[in-house]
């Protein structure tokens, strides 16, 4: 089901531009585009684009997510597990900075903090 670049937008969350600086960039083209200029989206597009969401929360600049996502070499399984291990990784780093903010100030400063 193809879906215009105003429902992607709404749907994940991101802005239309953001998806014409995607395509602009060559991150994500859509898969078809309408006589009148329309840009359509395919599951496909949409798969990619949660990728793309996925290595951008992780720190990776845009420029590297297209070379990665364009190498010959990419594996979509593989990159999945990746970042689902990196998500992971930095939910518990965010679990222990949160757990330390909430120690009392008399704590933190007995143990140095």
């Amino acid at each position: 089901m193809a879906m215009t670049v105003k429902e992607v937008a709404d749907l994940v969350g991101i802005s239309v531009r953001t998806l014409h600086h995607y395509d602009e960039i060559g991150l994500l083209k859509p898969d078809d585009v309408t006589e009148s200029g329309y840009r359509l989206y395919s599951d496909d597009n949409l798969t990619n684009l949660q990728q793309i969401l996925f290595f951008k929360e992780l720190g990776f600049p845009l420029k590297n997510i297209r070379d990665m996502m364009h190498s010959p070499a990419y594996d979509q399984l593989e990159a999945l597990e990746l970042q689902h291990s990196m998500l992971l990784e930095k939910r518990t780093k965010l679990n222990q900075m949160i757990v330390t903010r909430r120690r009392p100030s008399s704590t933190r400063k007995e143990n140095g903090t």
